[in-house]
């Protein structure tokens, strides 16, 4: 199990501690917060350095261009016993982070992982006289969602599911994950909204954006911590212990997608034919400098506690 130990915060890059980690895993540099994270890593770890990418077409993590089956993405880790391990999940995505946290957990070996997440100055948008309709281009090519692998449950119409969906600024991704069901997985839909968010108001021009697709569904509306993954983690297994089925999909904040991911790989195997929980994403291209500048820094600690027990 990967449990929270410690969160700090961080004015600038450099002023994050040399965490020595034997590995740090970095995604694309595109705008720059990843830029300067990634130079920052091969900087303090350099040939430690992986950088990763997961392939939604042939089913494997590739890291450092080595394909691994996620099958076997637990050996991986267990062959390599890491102790200290960093996370940029600025740079990586949900399905990255995911399965990077789900071998570290199946492997059963006692680490340190250490998560990092930087906060841009600003989002690029789209000019609008009204800042809650302004649009955030964030992404492009998405494909259709679809059930992340070792994560998939069994939908039907005579079965439904609970989605939980986190709101972020671009809207159009929600609507296409309920024209996609068109009701024929999901029974309602529990929207989580980022407060306080990025910034004052913010979560105005999120919840406005998705107001329209509320009344597809039937809809609730739940608040959580934008910047606390822990918190995140605990309001999904409340929602766990209630619901039978869940599947959730991660369309906000990078600390809501960490806290998505523990409660996921902490929860899965006790998966059963009637309590279920799963995972469905669109696997988007992030568009290059979607921000600017670079902002506040939080780091969050975990420690794997398998073998500890």
């Amino acid at each position: 199990m990967i449990i929270f130990s410690k969160v700090y915060s961080h004015e600038s890059i450099s002023s994050l501690p040399d965490f020595s980690p034997e590995i740090f895993y970095i995604g694309n540099a595109i705008d720059d917060r990843t830029s300067e994270i990634v130079k920052h890593a091969k900087l303090k770890s350099t040939s430690n350095v992986k950088a990763v990418k997961y392939d939604n077409l042939t089913i494997e993590l590739i890291i450092d261009n080595i394909r691994i089956s996620l099958r076997d993405i637990n050996e991986y880790f267990r062959i390599n016993n890491f102790k200290k391990i960093v996370i940029d999940s600025t740079s990586l995505d949900f399905p990255e982070i995911l399965y990077i946290l789900h071998g570290i957990n199946l492997s059963l070996i006692a680490c340190e992982i250490i998560i990092i997440y930087i906060e841009p100055c600003d989002y690029i948008s789209r000019n609008s006289d009204i800042k809650e309709e302004e649009d955030f281009p964030l992404s492009e090519n998405t494909q259709n969602f679809s059930a992340l692998p070792l994560f998939s449950i069994n939908n039907n119409v005579q079965d439904k599911s609970v989605l939980i969906a986190t709101l972020g600024f671009e809207s159009s991704r929600l609507g296409q994950v309920l024209g996609e069901d068109d009701g024929a997985c999901y029974s309602e839909l529990q929207a989580m909204l980022g407060l306080p968010a990025y910034k004052p108001g913010w979560e105005n021009r999120s919840l406005n954006k998705h107001l329209n697709y509320f009344s597809r569904i039937e809809t609730s509306l739940t608040p959580y911590p934008a910047c606390n993954p822990y918190e995140m983690s605990k309001k999904l297994t409340d929602f766990y212990e209630t619901h039978s089925k869940i599947v959730v999909t991660s369309l906000g904040t990078k600390p809501s997608v960490i806290g998505i991911c523990l409660f996921l790989v902490n929860n899965i195997s006790h998966n059963t034919r009637k309590k279920q929980i799963g995972a469905v994403f669109d696997f988007p291209t992030k568009s290059k400098d979607r921000t600017n500048g670079i902002g506040k820094i939080y780091t969050y600690h975990l420690e794997n506690t398998y073998s500890l027990k």
